[in-house]
């Protein structure tokens, strides 16, 4: 397992914790030791989230397994002649029912009347 970064220009917003724990040591404001402390470690961690969230961390996992997904668009917005092309693999042939809704229930009721 490793971890990449997509971006590395955050890394620079950790330059701000050196400010940040000086001007905790600095401060005129008239706090407890306990509540500078607990502010400080607060922002601490405000920034690196922010810097983790901004860099964009990307773990990859090594393993053997593979999803493979066909679709096949059979709406009524493609054209038929275009999903019954000649040219693909006769393995891969798909039987398709083109320009047919499926008949609703209350359908087949009215008929029997």
């Amino acid at each position: 397992m490793s971890v990449t970064l997509s971006h590395y220009w955050p890394l620079l917003l950790l330059l701000a914790l050196p400010p940040v724990w000086w001007m905790k040591a600095h401060t005129a404001v008239g706090l407890s030791a306990r509540h500078l402390l607990a502010s400080t470690i607060v922002r601490t961690a405000v920034i690196v989230f922010l810097t983790l969230a901004l860099a964009q961390p990307v773990w990859n996992r090594a393993g053997k397994w593979i999803s493979v997904v066909y679709a096949l668009d059979i709406s009524s917005s493609i054209d038929p002649d275009f999903v019954d092309s000649s040219d693909r693999d006769p393995a891969l042939e798909v039987r398709i029912i083109a320009n047919k809704t499926p008949e609703l229930p209350a359908q087949r009721f009215r008929q029997w009347k």
